[in-house]
């Protein structure tokens, strides 16, 4: 198959991967609702239209990306020797395991986006993620730099030399990775599932309505043979033996199939009572995730040796049966001790992570609030690359929403992890040596605090339905001030002067007497319930939907809006002002100059590895807290240059030419025509840009960019966007 057709099947599956929009707490378990037409590890891609060929995280403008710290829930893992690759938030953990009992983390390996299962095959570690599937040589695991990237996302690979299959939303797809660096597709059919294994020329895939078999044999037209069983939670296949886990909802059963003919499977034997989601095999055990344990030597009963308590989505077993691994979502990577075998000990838990919900930063630190893992301290001095230096919990508040740093100390605002109400929520944490925030004060609030603002000594805390005012005048003894009812669950705060601002609705709270806060005003109407930040008489606020909103404030108890910008299709989550310009955090970066208060400008983006929940900046730095795929070290760059497509090699072509007034747009060799854009200094298009001349005598003089993009071609399945290239107008 020519890569022109392959890239044409590429695009028709992709514009199909759109599909209605699913509540963002279906990501959490893609098994707990009715499957619907999408990826449902990746849902949130198609929720809002943006497939593969939709979003490229190449893509950027006047912004890039400077270090990262992927850090966020565990997919998958796998191993080899004393080597394990945990897969975690957007990025791959080599760690090894020479000496048990002292682990030593080797290396980061940094993903596009959110890493899922890990595939490795010789030295060569295959990663299956929600935008692409990746390709690392791991032969020095301290050093895994990317030899192969190819842009769709997945949900479950697995590979056979060097044919990768893969499965995602309602397609099953064979890619040729012989040479990684230019992978190429094979074949294609339609089917569904989440996972899948692959043995002696069949693939077999998992679905919540039952396991599909495939033949691949000849993967240029793989073809479904039969299926089996309905609510299928984990399948694996070796030789003449399927082992299939049903029932993920609670109890269920372990199955062994016979698949000496794939086309015809027959029950063999059954466990009852195991409900796992993924099932490893060693020799005559099998393990799963959930740390079961079943002796399959006899294939007709297969008994239960043990159990214990880890939970996870995959499992590794070391050869030796001494010691195994699982990777559980906020657990991170849990160490099993498997010496006795039928009483196998959860060892250790390491690198345990959540979403990353809000970030401060201050003077090299970023506190990174978690849901699940209270405040991850990181270490930004070198920004290229920051690091996990230390970590604060508590059993009072083990869940952190919100957090404010000063110098020396960090207030924390927490979830109830368990009644009553109310409860001690609110920390105040030593940070003096961040390797060991000690707590030094509590304060007990109303509701979980949300968001939080602190101005002089009184911290300002945004709860469900209230709103709190404490002082931290003394931060061992917080107290408590004051306290007003709020409109709904709030989801930011800002403080100037005498007032607080809080969304949703763009409250506005008269603080003057704390003992006594009024909510004095709430824009009705407006839905607005991203983030927003305050500067003068001006009020910016990153609606859920698509806009960014600016509000007059310069009387407090009457705002109303005055002006805005769109986003696009995108889910505003935060504002963060630096000088003349507005930082947003919503599926992706954007950057707006704001000069003009009243018509914000679009003047950069970066596609980022997920949704921006936070977003803080320095004098230098912009630091992105992208939910599940960690935190984002961006720079702002000057105006009007695009980086190149990463992976991507930069086409050699004739510039574009200014003569008397007229732009001259050549033809970029190979039959391909230049359409493109012509940008201000600011980043924003100008005029449209057609192949020869185009007249640009009515614009002002100064200095320009040309941003080119290739029309669809006899040998080009559709248009892709070039870098940029500087002119300058004259009078």
């Amino acid at each position: 198959m020519s890569r022109a057709v392959a890239l044409l099947l590429l695009t028709a599956v992709a514009v199909g991967l759109a599909a209605a929009a699913e509540p963002d707490w279906y990501y959490l378990n893609p098994d707990s609702m009715p499957r619907l037409p999408t990826n449902k590890l990746f849902y949130l891609e198609q929720k809002h239209g943006r497939g593969p060929i939709q979003r490229d995280d190449g893509d950027s403008l006047n912004v890039r990306l400077v270090g990262k710290w992927g850090g966020g829930p565990s997919w998958g893992v796998t191993g080899k020797d004393t080597l394990v690759y945990l897969s975690r938030g957007s990025e791959v953990v080599v760690i090894n395991f020479a000496d048990t009992d002292h682990p030593q983390i080797l290396n980061y390996i940094q993903a596009k986006r959110l890493a899922g299962r890990p595939v490795l095959v010789d030295t060569l570690l295959y990663l299956a993620t929600s935008g692409y599937i990746e390709v690392f040589n791991v032969k020095d695991p301290t050093n895994a730099p990317r030899v192969g990237r190819l842009a769709t996302p997945v949900s479950g690979i697995d590979i056979d030399d060097t044919l990768l299959y893969t499965i995602s939303a309602d397609t099953f797809r064979v890619f040729d990775f012989a040479d990684p660096a230019n992978p190429h597709l094979v074949g294609a059919c339609a089917d569904s599932g989440y996972a899948l294994d692959y043995d002696g020329g069949y693939a077999y895939l998992r679905d919540r309505w039952g396991m599909y078999i495939l033949d691949v044999r000849d993967p240029v037209h793989p073809r479904r043979v039969a299926s089996w069983g309905t609510d299928v939670a984990g399948v694996k296949v070796r030789g003449h033996h399927c082992y299939v886990a049903q029932g993920s909802m609670g109890s269920g059963n372990l199955y062994v199939l016979n698949v000496s003919n794939p086309a015809s499977p027959w029950q063999e034997g059954v466990l009852s009572g195991v409900a796992c989601q993924g099932i490893y095999l060693v020799d005559t055990l099998l393990f799963t995730p959930e740390s079961y344990i079943v002796n399959i030597a006899d294939s007709s009963r297969p008994t239960l040796v043990s159990q214990v308590t880890a939970g996870g989505g995959e499992a590794w077993v070391h050869p030796s049966l001494r010691w195994g691994v699982t990777a559980g979502w906020t657990g991170g990577l849990r160490v099993l001790n498997l010496t006795n075998i039928t009483q196998p000990v959860l060892d250790t838990a390491l690198l345990g992570v959540d979403g990353s919900v809000d970030i401060t930063v201050r003077q090299g630190v970023a506190c990174v609030a978690s849901y699940s893992t209270g405040v991850v301290i990181l270490d930004v001095s070198d920004p290229v690359a920051p690091r996990e230096i230390g970590r604060y919990d508590s059993a009072e508040a083990s869940r952190a929403q919100a957090v404010v740093l000063t110098d020396s100390l960090l207030y924390m605002g927490g979830f109830l992890t368990s009644p009553p109400v109310p409860r001690e929520i609110l920390h105040a944490v030593d940070i003096n040596d961040p390797t060991r925030p000690r707590k030094v004060g509590l304060g007990a609030g109303y509701n979980p605090v949300e968001a939080m603002a602190l101005r002089d000594s009184l911290l300002y805390c945004a709860e469900d339905y209230k709103f709190e005012v404490f002082n931290v005048a003394s931060p061992r003894q917080p107290v408590w001030r004051g306290r007003c009812d709020a409109y709904e669950s709030v989801t930011d705060a800002c403080a100037q002067g005498n007032y607080v601002y809080v969304t949703p609705r763009l409250q506005v709270f008269d603080v003057t007497n704390p003992a006594l806060p009024l909510r004095i005003s709430q824009t009705p109407g407006v839905t607005t319930n991203g983030g927003l930040a305050v500067r003068d008489t001006f009020a910016y606020v990153a609606a859920v939907r698509d806009s960014l909103w600016v509000f007059n404030i310069k009387y407090p108890s009457m705002p109303y809006l005055l002006g805005g910008v769109s986003l696009g299709n995108t889910f505003g989550c935060d504002v963060t002002l630096r000088g003349s310009y507005a930082h947003v955090g919503c599926d992706d970066y954007r950057l707006f100059d704001i000069s003009a208060p009243a018509a914000p400008r679009p003047a950069g983006y970066y596609a980022t590895p997920y949704r921006v929940r936070k977003v803080d900046c320095d004098s230098t730095y912009i630091y992105a807290a992208c939910y599940l795929a960690g935190v984002c070290v961006l720079e702002q760059l000057p105006a009007g240059v695009a980086e190149p497509k990463q992976g991507e090699a930069e086409q050699a072509r004739k510039g574009a030419t200014v003569v008397r007034g007229v732009l001259f747009l050549p033809a970029n060799g190979e039959g391909r025509i230049a359409n493109g854009e012509l940008l201000d200094v600011s980043g924003r298009k100008v005029m449209a840009l057609h192949p020869g001349a185009n007249d640009v005598r009515a614009l002002a003089p100064g200095v320009y960019f040309v941003r080119e993009q290739s029309v669809v071609s006899s040998q080009h399945s559709g248009p892709s966007a070039g870098g940029c290239q500087k002119v300058v107008l004259t009078e």
